[in-house]
């Protein structure tokens, strides 16, 4: 998309450029390769001179807890700790964090 924007291509046509080339298109009732909205919000991006083509950091909780870390931080308490107290050492909502103990058998 970089190029396309660079040789002063619009939205619509480098959608549809990448559209043919990598997916089979909408028409066809394939899924596309890249919608006109992501094609926009990209253009956008470029026209405010970021030219980076990495996505930006998404708002929330993005950090992966694995199992030995919920089990370490477990240990840590000696097994008695709230949910919540355990949740926030461990960076997960309280719904994720029963659950995730419910797949290890730690919880009732």
């Amino acid at each position: 998309m970089l190029f396309h924007f660079d040789q002063g291509y619009t939205p619509r046509d480098s959608y549809e450029i990448i559209n043919l080339v990598y997916g089979p298109g909408s028409e066809e009732g394939g899924e596309v390769a890249v919608t006109l909205r992501t094609v926009v919000k990209w253009f956008k991006r470029y026209q405010a001179g970021d030219r980076s083509t990495d996505d930006k950091p998404r708002i929330g909780r993005t950090t992966r807890v694995t199992d030995d870390q919920i089990l370490d931080a477990l240990k840590d308490n000696e097994n008695s700790v709230t949910l919540k107290e355990l949740s926030q050492q461990v960076n997960l909502s309280i719904s994720s964090l029963s659950i995730r103990l419910k797949k290890i058998r730690k919880t009732k």
